[in-house]
């Protein structure tokens, strides 16, 4: 097959340089950048994780065969030409080397921010023992706005929320705060500490309290991930505050 007489180097030289290696490792960069383009902060980074580990493996494996069928292909082709692929072959593999540590060095630093991210999840969204309030207390992780939208569509009666969060997610401090813009009705009752995202769902109410146990605490927004795209999010979502 086509993959075995490439990896065997039994194609011509043009093909397995041009196609095979060139256009292919066009193709997987552009899978890659996709990949870093989208957005996580609306899911687990576990997702996140095990997705880019799957897709730097697959493209590991594909640059091993482009950089064995084009050497084989070079040495048969027994030209010039042959001797400038297999210099290109080794520059791709020095290339490659340092793209695996950068990808190696992304990997630790979603690892990471996964680890963070799983110790947000001490959050509960339950009505009040009074029946008159929405009590959200804990770090916003993944599914804290869900839950409080949901708890109010559930108890059309109720329009108080009392929160108590020390922050958490950005991406779940704007979901609510988006939510309470959109329901003026709701007034929101800070009721212990809200601070970093939890005074970003905080502003959003048109009605706002605070009981004397009250503090805020304020902060630039940071993103748990370095790649260029959380950290535009991150400015983006400052930018619009």
């Amino acid at each position: 097959g086509y993959i075995s007489a490439h990896w065997h180097g039994d194609l011509p030289l043009a093909l397995s340089y041009w196609v095979n290696m060139v256009l292919l490792t066009l193709a997987t960069r552009l899978l890659l950048t996709g990949l870093g383009g989208l957005d996580w902060h609306r899911h687990p980074l576990t997702w996140a994780i095990a997705v880019t580990a799957i897709a730097v493996l697959v493209c590991l494996g594909i640059a091993v065969w482009q950089y064995v069928g084009v050497w084989r292909a070079a040495g048969r082709s027994r030209s010039g030409w042959g001797v400038v692929a297999r210099v290109m072959v080794v520059i791709g593999c020095v290339e490659a080397c340092f793209g695996m540590r950068t990808n190696a060095q992304l990997l630790t630093g979603m690892l990471q921010a996964s680890a963070v991210q799983r110790s947000w999840n001490d959050f509960h969204v339950r009505v009040a023992t009074d029946a008159h309030a929405i009590d959200a207390t804990g770090t916003m992780g993944v599914g804290f706005a869900d839950q409080v939208e949901q708890a109010f569509a559930g108890h059309a009666g109720i329009h108080l929320l009392r929160i108590a969060s020390r922050g958490g997610s950005v991406n779940e401090g704007v979901d609510l705060h988006d939510f309470l813009h959109a329901h003026p009705d709701i007034t929101v009752e800070a009721d212990g500490i809200c601070a970093s995202a939890c005074t970003l769902a905080y502003i959003g109410a048109a009605q706002r309290l605070a009981t004397p146990r009250a503090w805020f605490g304020f902060h630039q927004m940071r993103s748990l991930l370095a790649t260029r795209r959380s950290v535009d999010y991150e400015t983006e979502q400052q930018d619009d505050f």
